[in-house]
């Protein structure tokens, strides 16, 4: 089994002297990729080892983020793939060294990034040809953390650019494009799914601008308004109380809320509607030909069984 991570590389190296381009150059350059904590200095495969060197030159805080970042190195084995990205551009690192066999050197250290692991770099390109649970993955602050099922696609990713095919899967089983589809995507879809089969219409000025509950204003001919809020998190839940109270208490506007993971809570109110995963899927397969190009690109990729 590939375990599938991804990176921030965020170190804290010098900024008058190097700018982050530089950092990048010398991963690529030597192979490596990886953090800082450069006090941390044990090849002891021992998580107790790494607590008792951070603890005792860096403070609480810090002292946890070391941790769960140098963990994470740690677990990373011969031909795991490492998805990283730098200015807009996405690359996959495979790798050929683990963390217990690093050597790092003063210019590992002068760039912050002394505990490594030795990969591959491969550039997979920009946003739209990676997965969107990778991409989900970036926003949340941690250094480094698994990304589950995207394993095949990774590995496909990885044959398609590599000059030696890597790796094997079993093209028995396919990548569901929800886990393919970035959360832009899905809202995308979702909206459309309003407008085409609700007959709504989009204020487009209300998109991302000054409503942080909803995707934007939907209206249709009769001057009737509503309000989609729509997760792509597989465990993001969604309680229809809170929409209710906000947006249709004394009005008569109605809300949509769409979560991948169905998980709807409170789903009692005539004014809120949770749809069904099922209803966008039968909508992605009537209407596909309606769907950006990038979203029916990843809706191929998923529905195609060929290595």
């Amino acid at each position: 089994m590939t375990t599938i991570f991804r990176m921030n590389l965020k170190s804290e190296y010098n900024k008058e002297i190097f700018e982050r381009k530089d950092l990048i150059d010398f991963c690529k350059n030597e192979e490596i990729i990886g953090v800082g904590w450069i006090e941390v200095t044990t090849t002891e495969n021992s998580d107790d080892s790494i607590k008792k060197q951070l603890s005792e030159h860096y403070n609480k805080s810090d002292a946890s983020r070391g941790y769960t970042a140098l963990k994470a190195l740690k677990k990373m084995n011969i031909n795991d793939l490492v998805w990283t990205r730098y200015d807009n551009i996405y690359y996959l690192c495979r790798v050929t060294q683990k963390w217990i066999d690093r050597t790092p050197t003063e210019k590992h250290d002068s760039f912050d990034i002394s505990n490594y692991i030795g990969c591959e770099w491969i550039e997979i390109g920009e946003e739209w040809i990676v997965p969107g649970k990778v991409i989900n993955s970036f926003v949340v602050p941690r250094t480094v953390q698994k990304v589950n099922e995207v394993e095949n696609i990774s590995k496909k990713l990885w044959n398609k650019k590599s000059p030696k095919n890597s790796y094997k899967y079993d093209i028995k089983e396919k990548d569901h494009y929800w886990n393919l589809l970035s959360s832009e995507m899905v809202e995308e879809i979702v909206i459309l799914y309003l407008q085409i089969k609700k007959n709504y219409f989009v204020h487009t000025s209300t998109v991302k601008k000054n409503t942080p509950n909803i995707e934007c204003v939907l209206v249709n001919l009769d001057g009737d308004k509503a309000y989609p809020q729509v997760k792509s998190g597989f465990s993001q839940s969604l309680d229809a109380k809170f929409f209710y109270d906000r947006f249709c208490i004394n009005k008569i506007f109605k809300v949509y809320l769409f979560t991948i993971s169905e998980n709807y809570i409170n789903d009692k109110y005539d004014n809120v509607e949770c749809i069904k995963k099922i209803d966008i899927e039968n909508f992605i397969t009537q209407y596909e030909h309606v769907l950006p190009e990038r979203t029916r690109y990843w809706i191929e990729i998923s529905n195609s069984q060929k290595n």
